[in-house]
Formats: structure tokens, C-alpha cells, sequence
């Protein structure tokens, strides 16, 4: 049976390991989950980015509570001043206008923000997802690159100091950012609006940066985009590919075929969720997660959403679920249970 380690913390291993998503559209926020996600014993973080820059781009869809359009306060959600972690607080508190997609400035406040969220975590391994609208997420980033195509230098950039190492020992800031860039053309390829476009660019900076221990990548971007994010990524960072459905739970054999399809296409471990109906589509989604686990030897990450699919949750360790999702403050899908409770009922399984 394949196992993957993310520093201390093996998947596949033993019972399934505990992750808490962070949601915070705001660092103030963030910061107030880290301290609570380390009361709670949780083995991974995962940083649900796409709130946080749903709030930076001000989408008055996704980010409750944000001003929309150029009159936003850039500080609620990208860092200001000192935030006393090193390659962290570059000044963006020049309030600068916010275009409707990502420039480069604002990824670079991504990646600033994931090494202040690295050196808080310690060595808890942090996942970082950046789910769109099409699977349950806050943002939707297709099309070009900051909307004037790869290499160019968009309007309305945000203010950056050189690049500094951070103690998680990747590059903060800019550096990977422009690494990316000359070459993130090059994953304009195939699938639905998220294929290449922002969503590429984010990811391929973030899995370069070497800030993170692993990325989600969505199944539904294409299957190039996929395979040539997965490519950038082993030797660096593990990638856990995903498919979710909020509508519905597929027949079996649906179920099965993506994940099938996540490994063909080179993701380490596949994760899939769907929403049921009624038990009779949880018990076809934890099945369908059995078969994949016997026949390909491998770890997964599945669960059925909502207050019926929390047995899923509970008991994934019966089906080859490696990782199941437990919440400090705020849940970041239906059915998520508070970490404490989840540990408890894991207990009988």
C-alpha cells in the first residue's frame, strides 16, 4: 500500500489524519484560525485561498462583508506594515485598485501570505486549495493572465519591496511569481474557463515557491492543465487532484472513473465529494471509494457531503479515505465537524 509523508505526518498510514481548513478573508482572520487550529491537535491545515482573494479582488459574490470595486480598503485583505515574519508586510497598504483578476502583485500577496501562514504553522504540513466557483469555491479565474496574457505587465500593481528567503525555506514575495510567468502560456490548455488563466498562474507560482507541502488540483480544469501542473509539481510538492459535485452524487461507476482518471493523469492521491440525496448515494460513494482503494493499492480522499454524508467523515479509514476534514471556526464544506467531536467518533472506527 503506497503511503505519502508530508513532514511529520504520513497519509495512508494508520487511521485517517485530521485537516482543518482556513478561511479567512483577511490575515487578522487567518492568524485567528492558525491559533485555534493548534489547539485542536489537527495533523494538516489546509488554506482555502480562495476566500482571502476573493476578498482582495473585492468580488462582492464570494467575499461577504468586502466593498467591491476600486473604493475597497486594500488592507482588509492584503497585509500592511510589519507583520513580523520574515519575506512578510511589503507594504501593500498603498490601497492600489483591484482589476477584476489576478495581476502579479496580487500573486505575490498570495504567495506573502502562505510564508506568513508556513512560519505561524510550525510543522503542522499546510494543502493549499484555491477552489473556484465550479466546485463549491468563492472565485472564478479563467481567461488570460492578468488579463493582458502571459509576461505582461498589468495595470494597478501593488507596491513590493526585493524578495527576502522566509524561514519555511522557500521564496516569498515575487521571485516565483516571475519565475512563472514567462512559461504559465504554456497551461492554456483544454477543459472549462479555469484552464490556464489565473487559476494555472496561482498554482503553478505557489508549487514553485516551495511554500507549500501539497496543492489541490481541480479535475475540471482539464485534463492538460492538469497533467502540466502535476508535471511542475512532483519533486516538489505532493498534489492532491480533486473532483467535487454539489449538486448531486454520480452512479458508481462515474465516481469511479474520476478518480481512475485523477491517477492517470499523475495526481498523487484523488479526492472526491459529492452531495446525496439520500443514504442510498452515500453508501455508493463509499463503495465506489472501496473499489478504487483495493484495485489500485492506493490512499484516497473521499466523503460524502452534508448532515447524511457525515459517516463518510467518520469512517473513512474503512474505505481507504487517507484524510477527512474537521473544522477550529468555520466550516468549509457541508457536513464538516467540529475537530474534537470528529476525533471522538473516529474513535469507534
Amino acid at each position: 500500500m503506497r503511503t505519502f509523508k508530508l513532514r511529520g505526518v504520513r497519509l495512508g498510514e494508520g487511521t485517517p489524519k485530521i485537516c482543518v481548513p482556513l478561511t479567512g478573508r483577511s490575515i487578522t482572520e487567518l492568524e485567528e484560525e492558525i491559533n485555534l487550529l493548534k489547539g485542536t491537535g489537527a495533523d494538516l491545515a489546509e488554506w482555502r485561498a480562495d476566500f482571502f482573494v476573493a476578498a482582495m479582488l473585492g468580488d462582492a459574490q464570494g467575499a461577504a462583508g468586502a466593498v467591491p470595486g476600486p473604493e475597497r480598503d486594500a488592507s482588509k485583505a492584503v497585509p500592511t506594515g510589519e507583520a513580523g515574519a520574515a519575506g512578510f508586510g511589503h507594504g501593500h497598504g498603498a490601497a492600489p485598485t483591484w482589476p477584476g483578476r489576478m495581476t502579479e502583485g496580487c500573486i505575490c500577496a498570495v504567495l506573502e501570505t502562505l510564508a506568513h501562514i508556513r512560519s505561524l504553522l510550525g510543522d503542522i504540513p499546510v494543502l493549499f486549495t484555491l477552489r473556484t466557483k465550479a466546485e463549491g469555491g468563492e472565485v472564478d479565474l479563467g481567461g488570460e493572465y492578468g488579463n493582458a496574457g502571459p509576461g505582461a505587465a498589468p495595470a494597478h500593481e501593488p507596491a513590493h519591496e526585493p524578495v527576502h528567503e522566509n524561514e519555511a525555506g522557500g521564496n516569498s514575495g515575487c521571485e516565483a511569481v516571475r519565475r512563472a510567468i514567462p512559461d504559465s502560456g504554456g497551461l492554456k490548455v483544454g477543459g472549462d474557463s479555469r484552464a490556464g488563466g489565473d487559476y494555472a498562474a496561482v498554482l503553478l507560482a505557489v508549487v514553485r515557491s516551495g511554500l507549500a507541502d501539497a496543492v489541490d488540483v481541480e479535475l475540471g480544469a482539464g485534463e492538460d492543465t492538469v497533467r502540466a501542473l502535476v508535471g511542475e509539481a512532483h519533486g516538489r510538492i505532493l498534489v492532491v487532484a480533486s473532483s467535487h459535485d454539489f449538486a448531486r452524487t454520480p452512479d458508481g461507476a462515474e465516481l469511479l472513473s474520476r478518480l481512475v482518471k485523477m491517477v492517470e493523469l499523475g495526481a498523487d492521491i484523488p479526492k472526491i465529494a459529492a452531495m446525496p440525496a439520500d443514504f442510498g448515494d452515500v453508501l455508493t460513494l463509499m463503495s465506489a471509494a472501496d473499489t478504487f482503494y483495493k484495485k489500485e493499492n492506493r490512499p484516497l480522499i473521499a466523503m460524502s457531503m452534508g448532515d447524511i454524508g457525515k459517516i463518510s467523515r467518520v469512517a473513512g479509514g474503512m474505505f481507504g479515505s487517507c484524510l477527512t476534514f474537521g473544522t477550529a471556526k468555520n466550516a468549509s464544506a457541508p457536513g464538516q465537524m467540529a475537530v474534537g467531536a470528529l476525533r471522538e467518533a473516529m474513535r469507534f472506527f
